[in-house]
């Protein structure tokens, strides 16, 4: 894990669109996960994942995050998902910019199945209100993101399986542009959405955007050359 530390020291070097398009904001979301490290060791660990690639398919959310902090939804949005669900108020919690619909995707699909218990994600009341209460609580939380982000790097793998995408780099572009526009996405929208620069400021800015899978493509390279 010294390589996210490394990776710091040296991120000024040869910066690509992206990193010099954000600098800033690319070094605090840098220096964001440094100062988390054990916790990314610890999780990755537990769910056995590769913190890397997990870190990566996140990374992008955490610098737009950074961008974008100022201007991110209130607790007036929090207030109206705990009393109607996300039909009512579907909004980005965290560095990682987790939806709750996203969160209780990957709670159904990973409470149906039966190899995967790493992470426990029952809730300790039937009551829809608390559970949606507790659940802007675990998004808030940096410790449950990194779970909810294992989690889906999990599931995704078993998509890339199914489609029998082997290469790494391909495998990890395929699972970071789902992460980009979700989960439910069928293969025909992720890979038309894998050619788009839509990011940071989505689909309908006309200006330099950039790939979403080629910043996470980018960032995990740069943590393999800092290990080296």
């Amino acid at each position: 894990m010294m390589a996210l530390l490394i990776l710091f020291m040296h991120i000024n070097a040869a910066p690509s669109g992206f990193r010099q398009a954000f600098p800033e904001e690319y070094k605090k979301a840098l220096t964001y996960l440094t100062a988390r490290q054990s916790s990314i060791a610890r999780i990755s660990k537990k769910c056995n994942t590769d913190w890397k690639e997990v870190i990566a398919i996140g990374f992008p959310e955490l610098v737009r995050y950074s961008i974008f902090q100022d201007f991110l939804e209130t607790k007036a949005d929090e207030l109206l998902y705990i009393r109607g669900g996300a039909g009512l108020a579907d909004f980005s919690i965290g560095p990682f910019q987790l939806k709750p619909s996203f969160a209780e995707d990957i709670e159904n699909r990973w409470l149906k199945r039966n190899d995967l218990k790493n992470i426990d994600f029952k809730y300790s009341t039937a009551d829809a209100f608390e559970i949606r209460k507790q659940r802007v609580e675990r998004l808030s939380d940096i410790e449950w993101q990194l779970k909810y982000l294992n989690a889906f790097y999990l599931l995704a793998a078993d998509r890339c399986a199914q489609l029998q995408i082997t290469d790494k780099a391909e495998r990890l572009h395929y699972s970071a542009t789902l992460f980009n526009c979700g989960l439910n996405s069928d293969d025909t929208k992720v890979k038309a959405w894998a050619t788009k620069n839509t990011f940071p400021y989505g689909y309908k800015h006309h200006g330099t955007q950039f790939n979403y899978g080629n910043i996470a493509i980018e960032f995990n390279q740069l943590i393999h050359q800092s290990m080296k």
